[in-house]
């Protein structure tokens, strides 16, 4: 399986629900799972990025694309 850091950003509606950031990153664990996917760490950083994960997942079985596109579809508080 190959291995993958995905960055994200906080909108400005992200920011005034920070404190939700922890259930949205839960949410996307187990969306992540259902692609069969594995998301091995998750990081809330200071600079450009406010987020980063580090993904394991098999390329033909779920695209990062698809997954990323499935995720803020339901987490619009979060910039890709």
């Amino acid at each position: 399986m190959a291995i993958y850091i995905m960055l994200a950003s906080f909108t400005d509606q992200g920011i005034r629900k920070v404190s939700d950031s922890p259930k949205r990153t839960d949410a996307f664990k187990e969306m992540a799972k259902k692609c069969g996917a594995t998301v091995r760490d998750a990081f809330w950083t200071l600079h450009f990025h406010d987020r980063a994960w580090i993904e394991q997942w098999r390329p033909w079985k779920c695209s990062h694309a698809n997954a990323a596109s499935v995720y803020a579809s339901r987490h619009e508080d979060d910039r890709w």
